[in-house]
């Protein structure tokens, strides 16, 4: 691995452990979170895995692939949005407990 591929790693595990912060303090809807952790796992495993179980986020964020995250939502009719969000909290309570456990493991890992 070279030096810039280890500062990027230190600096995404970082990404991790702060975003994983703002999941468990509700600072960001947890759709949203869940995709940016996804995202940054992915970032992460295209320079070097990490020894933890990214899968549980990617497998939720994967289920969420068809619906509106962030800003994007703003784009829908109100009555889609409404129909989207019933089907966003339904996969939610899914993964909801888990992803918890895994966010708070990750700080207790990787924070510094």
């Amino acid at each position: 691995m070279t030096e810039y591929e280890l500062e990027r790693k230190k600096k995404l595990i970082g990404d991790l452990v702060s975003n994983s912060r703002r999941i468990l303090s509700n600072e960001i809807a947890f759709p949203l979170g869940i995709h940016i952790m996804a995202k940054i796992f992915r970032w992460i495993i295209d320079i070097e895995p990490l020894n933890f179980n990214s899968q549980e986020f990617i497998e939720d964020d994967n289920q969420l692939d068809d619906y509106p995250l962030g800003s994007d939502r703003l784009k829908y009719k109100i009555d889609i949005l409404i129909k989207y969000e019933k089907e966003i909290i339904e996969l939610n309570e899914l993964y909801r407990s888990k992803l918890m456990r895994l966010s708070k493991d990750i700080i207790d890992k990787y924070a510094i």
